[in-house]
């Protein structure tokens, strides 16, 4: 857990707020954990313990004889600069709004602390930003996401196969990659765990 320095907390929860605005309303709905809630540019996030317990009542409606379930490798220290700048910016951030966030995390990785600091609020906000996009990967098939874990459901194995493709693909485009000792095809039902607990 990163402990931030008075002034760069506020002003990272600052930040968050101004990107929270524009995220939001632009998230899937299936992505269930981090959310902001307003007014903006005020926030807060969504209570923890009533987030977790919808996640987990959602896996259990989750359809697909099979369930594909995997996450991104070292995702918050794997978070660049450039990479969340052009994402920002890319949703229409204004750039100064970008260029500040991307300044943090910048000045945070000179100090030996690379990527997205864990812990405070605002990164939550900033790692559903980013994310956004790789969401898109899934095309039709349902899914969950908490945080960077993933819980899909798919029709068959060649369908699973295509949406770590597409999902790989997506994550490179942001510097990152899989976790394939994470990643794996199960069959639905009762013994799939996911956020710790099984769904069924």
């Amino acid at each position: 857990m990163a402990t931030l320095s008075d002034r760069d907390a506020a002003r990272w929860y600052r930040l968050a707020g101004r990107v929270a605005e524009v995220v939001e309303p632009r998230l899937h709905a299936s992505v269930l954990a981090n959310r902001a809630v307003g007014p903006w540019p005020s926030w807060r996030p969504r209570p923890l313990g009533p987030a977790l317990a919808a996640a987990r009542h959602s896996a259990r409606g989750l359809t697909g004889p099979l369930m594909l379930r995997t996450d991104v490798a070292d995702f918050y220290p794997s978070v660049r600069p450039s990479v969340l700048f052009a994402t920002l910016t890319g949703l229409g951030l204004p750039s100064g709004v970008s260029g500040a966030v991307a300044d943090m995390l910048d000045g945070w990785g000179s100090e030996g602390s690379p990527g997205l600091p864990v812990g405070p609020p605002g990164s939550a906000v900033m790692a559903n930003a980013l994310l956004a996009s790789a969401d898109a990967a899934m095309g039709p098939c349902p899914f969950l996401r908490w945080v960077d874990d993933y819980l899909v459901g798919v029709g068959s194995e060649g369908i699973a196969l295509e949406v770590l493709d597409r999902l790989r693909e997506a994550l490179g485009r942001l510097g990152l990659r899989l976790a394939r000792s994470k990643t794996a095809l199960l069959e639905a039902g009762p013994r799939i765990r996911w956020l710790g607990t099984s769904p069924g």
